[in-house]
């Protein structure tokens, strides 16, 4: 996917992250979906930050490229 206007993560299984109900372990997820940490070995091509609403600001990226990727 080389379209820059949209992000691998749309397409990812981990783009929303699941817990195993009894042991509360991440079945699926990342660390941008999770806890909003770039996940390592990622490729973007943009970054925007965004103004949040009590302050500070909110990082976003466009990736191309993520070694967690998987289609769902």
């Amino acid at each position: 996917m080389k379209h820059t206007d949209h992000t691998l993560c749309w397409h990812c299984r981990h783009a929303v992250p699941t817990k195993d109900k009894i042991t509360g372990e991440y079945l699926t997820g990342c660390a941008w979906s999770i806890d909003r940490r770039p996940v390592e070995g990622w490729r973007t091509c943009q970054h925007r930050m965004y103004e949040a609403q009590k302050g500070g600001m909110i990082h976003s990226y466009t990736v191309t490229e993520c070694p967690e990727f998987e289609e769902g």
